[in-house]
């Protein structure tokens, strides 16, 4: 009896050194190191100054939306509006929308932002005027009262509304006026970062706000802070942008050549691809001068161009078709043209056109800028063109002077760009062919009565229906002017851990909207 207890006993006591041995290897163990919510993007532009209100430049777009806010932010090209600093807006009478912002809106620096405010904002940047586009159909901007605010448009334009409060940030007029250099290197903003360190051409840092003033379930889907520190990297040699993304000296990159994306389609990267709201396209010299002023030879060469071969070679294939002046992206885009004829590929019915044409084997002047996008396509349709029996040449300008070239109408017979929008495909018409906006004519030099009257319906707010759209189109099409051939894509590349990538209507990540796994 006494041996069993003392064999108890002496069990017992090897289970307590055991237990207090394995309690000294848990007081040993070092604490696991706390997984930095960090990030790294690497861009090609460099943002230049934080500014607010100055011009949209692609390194501007890319990293400003981290730390100041809009009113409203675009589901998508032309969609409908989304609550960001604006809670909700009205049209109350003609031209004249009311809106009305969140009261509990503040900065980084604790201001409180008011309708005051809000229309100091607006004011400043039509004052400014880098944004005419949008800012010039202001009349006037004014208080209702502290949350209220009214604005006034000069146009029935479809679009206006929607492209100024997209396209103005909001920030504290105290915060604006006290600063020195007008927030160009420390801006102060309502987003969800703060500016940490800002060196041009180099790299920009934020860091997130602990006191963001939305709450969650309102908080904006841009304004989204899932990550602790961003970092966007300026590296403007797209091989080197490549590099950096290969060694992990940035965790996501944009835009990745078309060449060089299979390098991160592994288990290392995702890989993501979002359709360009750019479409590559013609326009015809119309004045009496130019060989192409022939309906019958504009449509020739609009025959005589195999629309996909042009995107195989220029965007491997990545990308579409154009059906229209345009590509199909935007919120106007009447999905019945993508079935219906659009200058389908013949090399025989251009040739008869050709023939029904005036044309008298003159060497057309293919103008193109130096984007090698372009020069591509340019040494594409030469030899397109050459199959129809319509003999061509390419003028090849810097951008400056092509952007001048362009009204000339002896310096081409059709020229090569790459055509967009803020919102609808009636506004990519606009810009080319308003006769409003170019005294009396297109900007390829063509009068048409009938194109105004179809245009001017289009564009105006109250009949902007798909009928009238379509009429446009379909008259588009007819007399060719302009033609569409295809759009590629944007290609991004991030590591494994960035599992979705967050992007705004333009196509730029937005980083601290992106998804993240960080292990």
């Amino acid at each position: 009896m006494r041996k069993g207890k003392k064999l108890v006993c002496l069990l017992l006591a090897l289970a307590m050194i055991f237990a207090l041995a394995a309690c000294g290897k848990q007081n040993d163990a070092q604490p696991q190191p706390e997984v930095k919510k960090e990030v790294t993007v690497g861009i090609q532009y460099d943002p230049a100054t934080l500014t607010p209100w100055s011009a949209f430049t692609d390194g501007r777009i890319t990293t400003l939306r981290s730390v100041y806010e809009l009113l409203f932010d675009y589901e998508c090209i032309g969609g409908k509006l989304l609550p960001c600093i604006g809670e909700k807006y009205e049209l109350v009478a003609p031209r004249t929308y009311n809106v009305k912002i969140y009261e509990n809106v503040t900065d980084s620096a604790g201001n409180k932002i008011t309708a005051d405010d809000v229309v100091f904002s607006i004011q400043a940047c039509k004052d400014q005027g880098e944004l005419p586009q949008s800012h010039n159909n202001i009349e006037s901007v004014s208080k209702v009262d502290d949350y209220n605010i009214k604005i006034v448009l000069n146009t029935d334009a479809a679009g206006a509304f929607e492209n100024i409060v997209t396209n103005n940030y909001i920030v504290s007029k105290k915060a604006y006026e006290e600063s020195s250099d007008k927030f160009a290197s420390k801006p102060v903003g309502t987003g969800a970062y703060t500016v940490e360190e800002f060196t041009p051409a180099s790299s920009l840092t934020f860091a997130k706000r602990a006191d963001y003033w939305q709450s969650a379930d309102k908080t904006a889907k841009l304004s989204q802070a899932n990550v602790d520190k961003i970092t966007f990297s300026i590296i403007p040699e797209t091989s080197s942008l490549v590099m950096a993304l290969e060694s992990g000296d940035v965790d996501a990159a944009y835009f990745i050549p078309v060449s060089d994306i299979s390098k991160f389609q592994g288990a290392d990267f995702n890989v993501t691809e979002s359709p360009r709201d750019l479409a590559e396209v013609i326009l015809f010299n119309c004045d009496a001068s130019s060989p192409c002023s022939d309906q019958k030879l504009r449509q020739a060469i609009c025959t005589a161009i195999d629309n996909q071969v042009v995107l195989n070679q220029v965007f491997n294939g990545k990308g579409g078709l154009c059906k229209t002046f345009g590509s199909p992206l935007f919120g106007d885009y009447n999905k019945a043209w993508d079935s219906q004829d659009y200058y389908e590929f013949s090399v025989d019915a251009a040739k008869a056109l050709v023939a029904e044409s005036s044309y008298a084997g003159q060497k057309l002047k293919i103008m193109t800028d130096t984007a090698p996008d372009h020069v591509k396509e340019a040494q594409i349709l030469q030899n397109m063109l050459k199959a129809a029996g319509i003999d061509s040449e390419i003028k090849e300008y810097d951008g400056a002077l092509f952007n001048s070239n362009r009204f000339d109408p002896s310096t081409f017979d059709f020229y090569l760009t790459s055509k967009s929008s803020f919102d609808y495909v009636t506004s990519v018409w606009k810009f080319s062919f308003d006769s409003a906006t170019y005294k009396g004519q297109t900007v390829n030099f063509y009068k048409d009565a009938k194109l105004d009257e179809l245009l001017s319906k289009a564009l105006i707010s109250e009949t902007h229906t798909t009928e009238n759209i379509d009429a446009v189109h379909q008259y588009l099409k007819e007399i060719a002017i302009g033609y569409g051939m295809c759009y590629g894509v944007n290609l991004f590349a991030a590591k494994s851990h960035i599992k979705t990538l967050a992007l705004d209507f333009k196509s730029r990540i937005v980083p601290g909207a992106c998804e993240y796994e960080f292990k």
